[in-house]
Order: structure tokens, then C-alpha cells, then sequence
């Protein structure tokens, strides 16, 4: 057995190639998908196949929106509070020197007016309260709070210790921050909530304190960024989003918070990005994306979440580079990828995501790189590598993923490496005693 330390320098090289030729997993493994052609010999790549590809913006559904409406025109925006201002900036009374008035009964049960201060005296709360049988206070009817700089911080009403009926709060600045109303304690109705310097954020209808029907986000230009619907706190129907200049970014479908069918988002261009299609929050049916250029990337489809059927890939150019077919997520069938310029550097077959037959590689020139044979992934039969000058590297036998039997590699130059030529048993290299 001649040991590692042994190898002269330019048998080393040889070597490595040959490992990177003959291991059990190849770079082509990684998960780009791919084309095929005609099979050819080692030394005689395949020019990769014109296959059409699809533009993005004919392949599409025409959304509702194909730009964002205008938030004027939208029913359910009609009467917001668009932008809120500091009570000086507004010319009014500033809410924060306002105080509650007190009273002495509120639906019809008698109350105690009270207050609470900060450490240091200032006013933090005043409310109304009543003692229940059992001798504990119950909040009920109007309670303000303030924050400790003495702004206003919320009002709110109290029904037997539930709040029930408008809400409205403040930041600490003075601006305010969310508008809506409680029903037995659970946000109810169409809530609005601004941004820190005053625009509208975010119009949302809840019931019982779920999201219900139709939620809208703004940016802070009033520009309108997300249109989302809700069936009992889960999405339900259509989200689309659009970018600050109103172009439609994504539209996207969902079925009780599940999403279910088309999900699709667009570059800047106006060509679409991406498609998706989902079945009960599963990818299921076609998959699809595409360069901002509005030329096809990528093409397949899924069932059940994994990837089923073929699969292809073009460069920007329109040049297929990969096409691969897929049997329940994982490969099964002929595998082929070109560079994207068409030269073909790879090929072989898969059966349920394993390598099995004769496996081809080429160099990105055309030159052949490997020849490999495979049986359930696993390397089983005759093998050759060459260098990148077109020059044999090795040649040999694998049985169950190990050198057999004799080998040959050469150098570059062409120049036999006894070092590592001879008969290999289980992967080492056999020497007689005295050799």
C-alpha cells in the first residue's frame, strides 16, 4: 500500500480531478432545472434546443387594479380622517388640558367618579367606577388617560368592566394614533390607525376582534401600498400590493388563511416577476417566473408541495440551460444543462432522485470532463475523466462507489502517473510486497 506522503507533486492534481470526476455527487446536482437534446459522445456536446419561452405579461390574469386606484375613489376610504395634525398646528383646544366631567350615574347604574396621579401629582387617569356585590371595583363609563408629560394618551368607555363603545388614542407626542370603537371588550367596526407624523397607515374592519372583510394599508403619502380581505380573522379572497409609485408589486389568492390558486408579483417593468399556483396552502399546478426584461426564467409545476413533472430554465437571453423532469419532488428521467451560450455541460439519467445509467459531463468550452456510470446513485461501472486541455486524465472501474480493478491516470502532459496507476481493491491502491 503506498501511502499518501508518497505521491509526487503532479500526481496530486490528477488526483483531485479524478475525484471531482468520479464522486458520488456532482456539481449539476444543485437544484437549477434542465434541457435536452440529442446524445452525443463525450467529446461532442449537444447545442441546447430553441424552446420557446412565454412573456410574463401575456401569461398573466389581468388583475382588478392593474395600478393602485385612487384612495378617493375607494367606498371604503370615503369619510377617513386622511392625515391628523398637533392640536396647535389645527388651531384647537389641545385635548391634553381637557379633563372628563364627572358623573354620578352611567346606563343606569349609580358611579364613583375618581382619579389617579403620577408620582410626581400630575394627572394620569380619571374614570368612572362601581362597587359589585363581592366589594370590587368594576370600571364603568368614560375613563381618560394621560401620559406622564401631561398629553392625553387615550379615552375609552367602560360597561361593567368591559370596554364597550368609541376608543381613540394618542402618542406621547400628541399626535393621534387609532381611532375605533369596542364592542363587550373586542375591537368592533372600522378601526383607523396613523403614521408617527400624522397619515393615515391603516383602514381595518373587525368583528368581534377579528379581522372581517376589507383591510387597506397607506404609505405615508396617502398612496395606497395593500389591499387585504379577512373572513373571521384569516385571509380570504385577493391581496394585491402596489409600490410607491402605484404599479402593481403582487396580487395573491386565499382561502380561509390558506393560499389557494394564483400567486403572482410583478417587476418594476410592469412584466411579471413570478406565478405560483396553490392548492390548500400547497404549491400545486404551474410554476413560473420571469426576467425584468419580460423574457421566461423558469417553468414547471408542482403537486401536492413538490416538484412533479418537467421543469425548465432559460438565461436572459432565451437559451434553455436546464430542463430536468421531476416525479413527486424528486428527479426522475433525463437531466441535461447548457451553459448560456448553449453549450451543453451535463447529462444523465435519474430514477426517484437517484443516478442511475451513464452520466456525461462536459467542460463550459465543449470539451469532454467525465464520463460516469451510476446504479442507484451510486458510481457502478467503467469511468473517464479528461483534462481541460482535452487530455485522458483517468479511466478505471467503480464497484459499489470504490475503485476496482486496474487504473490508469496521465498528467497533463500525457505522461502515465505510475504513483497512482495499478490495481485498486475497495478503493486503495494494491502493491505488491517489495514494490
Amino acid at each position: 500500500m503506498l501511502p499518501a506522503s508518497a505521491l509526487p507533486t503532479r500526481a496530486l492534481g490528477a488526483l483531485l480531478l479524478f475525484a471531482a470526476g468520479c464522486g458520488g455527487s456532482s456539481p449539476e446536482d444543485a437544484p437549477p432545472p434542465v434541457v435536452a437534446a440529442e446524445a452525443g459522445g463525450a467529446g461532442a456536446p449537444v447545442q441546447g434546443p430553441e424552446v420557446p419561452f412565454q412573456s410574463g405579461t401575456v401569461e398573466a390574469d389581468a388583475p382588478e387594479f392593474s395600478r393602485a386606484p385612487d384612495p378617493q375613489q375607494v367606498p371604503e376610504l370615503a369619510d377617513v380622517v386622511w392625515k391628523v395634525v398637533l392640536p396647535a398646528q389645527a388651531g384647537v383646544p389641545d385635548p391634553s388640558l381637557e379633563r372628563l366631567e364627572p358623573l354620578s350615574s352611567f346606563a343606569e347604574r349609580a358611579v364613583e367618579f375618581y382619579e389617579e396621579h403620577w408620582p410626581n401629582g400630575d394627572l394620569r387617569l380619571q374614570g368612572h367606577r362601581y362597587k359589585d356585590e363581592n366589594q370590587q371595583w368594576v370600571n364603568h363609563g368614560p375613563e381618560w388617560r394621560w401620559f406622564q408629560n401631561g398629553q392625553l394618551q387615550l379615552r375609552r368607555v367602560w360597561r361593567e368592566g368591559e370596554s364597550n363603545g368609541p376608543y381613540r388614542e394618542w402618542a406621547r407626542s400628541g399626535m393621534e394614533r387609532a381611532r375605533g370603537q369596542f364592542v363587550d371588550d373586542l375591537a368592533d367596526g372600522r378601526w383607523m390607525r396613523w403614521q408617527k407624523l400624522g397619515a393615515l397607515q391603516k383602514v381595518q374592519y373587525l368583528e368581534r376582534g377579528l379581522p372581517a372583510g376589507v383591510e387597506w394599508i397607506l404609505f405615508e403619502d396617502g398612496q395606497l401600498s395593500r389591499r387585504l380581505h379577512w373572513r373571521k380573522g384569516k385571509r380570504h379572497g385577493v391581496e394585491e400590493s402596489w409600490d410607491r409609485n402605484g404599479q402593481l408589486k403582487g396580487r395573491f389568492e386565499y382561502r380561509d388563511g390558506m393560499r389557494e390558486g394564483k400567486h403572482q408579483q410583478w417587476h418594476t417593468s410592469g412584466h411579471m416577476a413570478s406565478l405560483v399556483e396553490f392548492q390548500e396552502n400547497k404549491k400545486h399546478g404551474r410554476v413560473a417566473d420571469w426576467f425584468p426584461s419580460g423574457r421566461q426564467r423558469l417553468e414547471g409545476s408542482h403537486e401536492g408541495g413538490r416538484r412533479h413533472g418537467l421543469f425548465r430554465v432559460w438565461s436572459e437571453s432565451g437559451q434553455l440551460v436546464v430542463e430536468e423532469r421531476y416525479e413527486r419532488g424528486q428527479r426522475n428521467g433525463l437531466r441535461r444543462t447548457w451553459t448560456g451560450q448553449g453549450i451543453q455541460t451535463s447529462e444523465g439519467n435519474f430514477v426517484l432522485g437517484k443516478k442511475d445509467g451513464q452520466h456525461r459531463r462536459w467542460y463550459d468550452g465543449g470539451g469532454p470532463k467525465a464520463e460516469e456510470t451510476f446504479s442507484e446513485g451510486v458510481l457502478e461501472g467503467p469511468v473517464k475523466t479528461w483534462h481541460p486541455s482535452g487530455a485522458p486524465a483517468s479511466a478505471g472501474e467503480m464497484g459499489a462507489g470504490q475503485r476496482q480493478g486496474p487504473w490508469q491516470l496521465w498528467s497533463e502532459d500525457g505522461a502515465l502517473l505510475e504513483a497512482w496507476s495499478g490495481e485498486y481493491r475497495d478503493g486503495q491502491l494494491v502493491r505488491e510486497e517489495g514494490g
